[in-house]
């Protein structure tokens, strides 16, 4: 693991709540009646986050169920496992879930689960795509935050490959905000491409022809063409459809 990628998190989780708590402490227990809402049936496990000290609490038995670990499994062990390439979007919806939660009425903050998908690494080395699910149940009136229960699923079964996404979900007849783009404060490091070659390999995602491209982008077909065997050979792929399969794998669009 990137002692960067901990760091940033930590950074992140500290300024969401001050070091200790203030006398007004307390789990808001009115809000227990939403927390089973978006508990889904299957292989999952659940745990409580402390923002004030960046530590799990309360993780639940079924984690050995899920990925092969005891309950004492930590915050450094679980950063430890997220795989590389979802480090940034990891941070990103981290950050964008802080922003969009603070920007609610103190009486919604607990409305709304936050949502998003990364690859976790079980005990037997193998990367598994988890749901992430959380919703606040100790904050303040200043908009600091304490503990949120989380909640995640093996969603494997469902969805294998392609880019994290992140959703804010609402409860109580709150609307819905699906597949959110968050802020790019975080950049992946391993995307190989250059800017135009992204550009040129966005619409070959999208099924432009050679000659469609180059009146898009207003360049030769030549240059085009020069293009495509750049981000083939980059990519690893030898044909269009796997150049598909290498990109939505690795989400580098």
């Amino acid at each position: 693991m990137s002692e960067a990628f901990l760091s940033n998190a930590v950074i992140l989780w500290e300024e969401i709540g001050p070091s200790q708590a203030g006398s007004s402490y307390s789990i808001q227990s009115d809000h227990y009646k939403n927390l089973f809402r978006f508990l889904q049936i299957g292989d999952f496990y659940s745990f409580v986050f402390d923002f004030t000290n960046t530590e799990i609490e309360l993780m639940s038995p079924s984690i050995q169920q899920v990925l092969g670990f005891p309950t004492s499994f930590g915050v450094k062990d679980f950063m430890n496992n997220i795989h590389p390439d979802d480090h940034p979007y990891f941070l990103n919806f981290e950050h964008a879930a802080v922003q969009f939660l603070r920007n609610l009425p103190v009486e919604k903050m607990a409305k709304y689960k936050v949502q998003y998908d990364f690859r976790l690494k079980n005990s037997e080395g193998n990367y598994i795509r988890i749901l992430h699910q959380s919703i606040l149940i100790n904050y303040d009136d200043q908009k600091n935050f304490y503990k949120t229960l989380v909640v995640h699923t093996n969603i494997n079964h469902i969805k294998q490959t392609g880019k994290p996404s992140l959703s804010f979900i609402g409860i109580d007849g709150e609307p819905s905000y699906i597949d959110v783009k968050a802020p790019e404060l975080f950049r992946a490091g391993n995307n190989p491409f250059t800017k135009r070659e992204l550009e040129i390999l966005r619409l070959i995602i999208e099924g432009y022809k050679t000659e469609q491209i180059a009146a898009s982008l207003f360049i030769s077909i030549h240059t085009v063409n020069t293009h495509r065997k750049n981000i083939l050979a980059k990519s690893g792929a030898e044909s269009t459809v796997e150049l598909i399969s290498r990109t939505i794998n690795n989400g580098w669009l």
